[in-house]
């Protein structure tokens, strides 16, 4: 039977390879090379790659999406049914997201590039972890959000929350602070969640854009049609 610690040296070594070559370009041989372990290691632990890579990404999000809905619960008892700050709701959105993923850098994991790779893949291969890892967080912070902007329609909110995901993405892949450092500033976690906070919550009260005259006509004649 192999140990725990081999289960350890599997998962770390199964994010290495990840986020270094994309899921489709990781095999399970690849893995337990990095691992040092047999591939009947591989298969007593997980079965398959896929549930590799469900266990690697749960290992990282789990924890962060508990972080996430203990900060809006929290939020939520003390408004005592009132809407929450925007700014309030991002950071508790936001803010576990990007400390984790400083602290997990810092520990040499390399979970900050895989979140880049993850998005990069296609989507019958990211969909399902989005699905299990996300779904509930979506609800409770569209719900949120939606108390907060009252006036702004339900799919529009959807829109802005996957640019706010997009922006995260770009954040946690290192692209800002690269950009940053360009310009001599090393941002705390502090500064940085106050920046994307900020960013974000503008965003969302940023008036809905009307459609262009084109795009007018082209709804008119398909209302007309149908």
């Amino acid at each position: 039977m192999a140990s725990p610690k081999t289960k350890t040296r599997m998962l770390d070594a199964a994010e290495r390879l990840f986020a270094a070559h994309g899921i489709a370009g990781t095999s399970l041989r690849a893995v337990t090379g990095e691992a040092g372990v047999n591939l009947a290691a591989v298969h007593y632990h997980f079965g398959t790659k896929d549930a590799l890579l469900r266990e690697v990404f749960a290992r990282r999000v789990g924890p962060v999406n508990e972080a996430r809905l203990a900060r809006l619960d929290a939020l939520e008892a003390s408004a005592g049914g009132r809407p929450l700050a925007v700014e309030a709701i991002f950071t508790a959105l936001l803010a576990p997201v990007i400390e984790q993923s400083r602290a997990d850098a810092q520990q040499g994991h390399d979970w900050r590039r895989m979140v880049g790779r993850v998005y990069a893949e296609p989507v019958e291969v990211v969909e399902p972890l989005l699905r299990q890892h996300f779904a509930e967080i979506e609800r409770r912070f569209t719900a949120a959000l939606a108390r907060a902007l009252p006036d702004l329609p339900a799919g529009e909110i959807a829109a802005r929350l996957s640019l706010v995901v997009g922006v995260l993405t770009h954040v946690l892949a290192g692209q800002h602070e690269i950009a940053l450092r360009q310009h001599g500033e090393v941002p705390s976690d502090a500064a940085m969640i106050a920046r994307v906070v900020g960013f974000c919550a503008a965003g969302f009260r940023a008036p809905v854009a009307a459609p262009r005259a084109g795009a007018r006509r082209v709804q008119t004649a398909l209302r007309r049609r149908a």
